[in-house]
């Protein structure tokens, strides 16, 4: 996890992309970043970007209630504004 995942911290192509600014990374909960990041979108983004997580986690773990995991989530995550 890295807690504040936002565009300036991928470098790359959208075919072969890398994490960096590894000094703040952990391990958690992979919706912690998903939160982190759709933070800075505007609404129709966060949406889109949101449901390309909801939709691979689902091809990963079928059964799996990423909508629901999200909403009980957030509460826990407080970010600084973007």
């Amino acid at each position: 996890m890295h807690g504040d995942f936002h565009p300036g911290n991928v470098v790359g192509t959208p075919a072969a992309c890398v994490l960096i600014d590894w000094g703040d990374s952990f391990v958690g909960h992979p919706l912690i970043d998903e939160l982190a990041f759709t933070q800075r979108l505007d609404a129709q983004d966060r949406a889109v970007a949101g449901r390309c997580l909801v939709d691979a986690w689902r091809r990963t773990a079928p059964g799996a209630d990423p909508e629901r995991a999200a909403e009980l989530l957030r509460p826990c995550c407080r970010f600084r504004p973007p």
